[in-house]
């Protein structure tokens, strides 16, 4: 706590504003998108929220531990953390009594006191970890292959153990954040179309012989080609596009509209922005994009002022994963892509992601007061 306060004064306002205006605006979806559902089930309508809002106080109290922590020593926890989360996702490949299940599929691990999905877990700590790694020898990465290979070994074991539940969403938004993060670290362009290459060919093998991924496929065709799905299966791709169309410009109101009464399945976790897009309408979407448009830029500019390579890459880092998952959750719920099962970062009704979400800005938090003391010492010893 003194730690935090010593650095109030030095932490950058403007993400904490943003993270909590997003914060905030979660609250309210989670509210109009299960409200009455509850009331419908004799329950009260603040039950899901009431829920929602204890993980987002964990989330925060996660956040300013990572606040008061040096980036140096989160990168070394994050490489820890790589190796736990591969523990917990080889621990979901077994019938364990304290592995949780969706839809038949393990995702995630009772702990207790907290339900937990190790794919985020893997998340974070791979993009935190690999700017440490990238940052002990950052010109290896372009004139030793062998480390390059070694680099990506922990996602190669993550991707492999995430294939095997199946979750292939995380697997490309991990795996595209990484690739940017790599091509900021500038390494050789023969690589990243070799990778091209390999996920061409692993893509047309999964969507030509994976059950799944076949469905998937033949639902997204469908609805572009004849806005209806192949088949049931299809049905939540679908009313996500009804609730998108049927906000307008001005939206229904918050806490109104038709995906309230469970016409669309998830609508308070992967699916939110049918809800924001139903109830707040265009311009509300586009306020709630704006501002996260604005935090990732902020990422950014924090990236380009530190003058230390490690901050550097771990803002870059940072930045990338909220848009990488953000960029794809919009493009699955207006059907872009498929299906892949992503959350929306700040607004989606996610323990385990809202952690990883709010660790990430503690981090990023720490890294930008950092700079700020180095420009004050420096100003001071001139």
């Amino acid at each position: 706590m003194s730690a935090l306060l010593k650095m109030g004064d030095q932490l950058d306002k403007k993400v904490a504003v943003y993270a909590l205006a997003l914060l905030f605006i979660g609250s309210l979806l989670a509210f109009g998108a299960t409200s009455w559902s509850l009331l419908n089930e004799d329950a009260s309508p603040w039950g899901k929220v009431s829920a929602h809002l204890e993980k987002v106080l964990l989330a925060v109290g996660l956040c300013a531990f990572c606040c008061a922590t040096p980036y140096r020593r989160i990168g070394q926890l994050a490489i820890a953390g790589v190796w736990v989360s591969i523990l917990g996702l080889a621990l979901l490949l077994f019938d364990l009594p304290f592995v949780v299940k969706s839809g038949g599929i393990p995702r995630w691990i009772d702990l207790g006191f907290f339900v937990i999905q190790p794919s985020e877990v893997a998340k974070l700590s791979l993009m935190l970890s690999l700017p440490v790694l990238i940052d002990r020898d950052p010109t290896g990465l372009r004139r030793r292959p062998r480390r390059l290979l070694r680099l990506l070994l922990p996602y190669g074991i993550v991707a492999g153990l995430l294939a095997a539940q199946p979750n292939f969403g995380s697997i490309l938004a991990i795996g595209v954040a990484i690739a940017g993060l790599l091509w900021v670290a500038r390494v050789p362009m023969r690589w990243f179309v070799l990778a091209a290459a390999i996920f061409a060919c692993l893509s047309w093998l999964g969507f030509t012989h994976i059950g799944k991924l076949q469905t998937r496929y033949q639902n997204w065709t469908s609805l572009l080609l004849t806005e209806n799905a192949a088949d049931e299966t299809g049905y939540q791709a679908r009313q996500a596009l009804v609730g998108l169309g049927n906000g307008g410009i001005n939206g229904t109101a918050a806490g109104e509209g038709v995906t309230r009464y469970d016409f669309l399945p998830e609508q308070e976790s992967d699916y939110v922005f049918a809800v924001l897009g139903e109830q707040w309408g265009f311009i509300g979407t586009t306020f709630v994009l704006a501002l996260l448009a604005f935090l990732v830029f902020r990422a950014l500019r924090i990236a380009r002022e530190t003058s230390d390579g490690l901050a550097y890459l771990m803002a870059v880092s940072i930045a990338l994963m909220i848009s990488t998952y953000t960029l794809l959750n919009l493009a699955m719920v207006t059907s872009l892509i498929p299906v892949i099962g992503l959350p929306l970062p700040f607004l989606s009704a996610g323990g385990s992601a809202m952690l990883t979400t709010l660790a990430a800005i503690g981090v990023l938090l720490t890294i930008s007061a950092t700079a700020r003391r180095a420009r004050s010492g420096s100003r001071w010893g001139k």
